[in-house]
């Protein structure tokens, strides 16, 4: 939370791209075009998310605790997130996912920065090695016009995947932490957007 304050703090009133934040219920950051009405979306049009670490990773163990998911723990990490948001956005929230621009279609392009994955890579002979957080990120979430590219709004969140209590933990191939954290958010921007018709983000 203290995060979360702090980043608020740090943010400019205007985006380098003409957004205005504004207060949040459900994210510690908000940003939306002056005027900007979504009541006329009714589908969306999904770009694929982007992930990228905060700072280089390694396959090493060592004390940096910034290490480099391998591609098979990767894809499992998309589909988590993915899936996240489909079961809020569309099985419950009613969108309708699209492949083509449109009049009525909400062009979503997000993902996670700034990760940091905590858990040591698979390695023979390993310790016992107890976690207080599996990993952490950024959500970053831009809603554009689907046909002027005129972006809208953007959205950001940092949380951590933390384990209940002092457990050891070893794999990131989405654990039930990681899905409640992603779950959390995805049930925060269904909420945005069924909120954004009163201007409420």
């Amino acid at each position: 939370v203290a995060a979360h304050a702090d980043d608020a703090a740090k943010a400019p009133e205007t985006s380098f791209d003409g957004l205005q934040r504004v207060e949040s219920k459900r994210f510690a950051l908000a940003w939306v075009r002056e005027g900007a009405d979504l009541s006329g979306y009714t589908k969306l049009l999904v770009l694929p998310a982007e992930i990228s670490y905060k700072s280089k990773p390694t396959r090493q163990r060592r004390a940096d605790d910034n290490f480099e998911l391998n591609d098979s723990q990767m894809k499992r990490l998309r589909k988590s997130l993915r899936d996240a948001f489909k079961e809020q956005l569309v099985d419950k929230g009613g969108w309708q996912v699209v492949e083509e621009p449109g009049p009525d279609v909400l062009l979503v392009r997000g993902g996670l920065i700034d990760m940091i994955a905590h858990v040591p890579p698979t390695t023979a002979g390993r310790s016992n090695v107890y976690l207080d957080s599996f990993g952490e990120a950024t959500l970053v979430i831009e809603l554009y016009d689907s046909q002027s590219h005129q972006i809208l709004a953007r959205i950001a969140d940092r949380d951590a995947a933390e384990p209940p209590g002092n457990r050891m933990g070893w794999d990131m191939e989405a654990p039930a932490e990681v899905r409640r954290m992603f779950n959390a958010w995805a049930k925060r921007f269904r909420e945005a957007l069924d909120a954004a018709k009163a201007r409420q983000l």
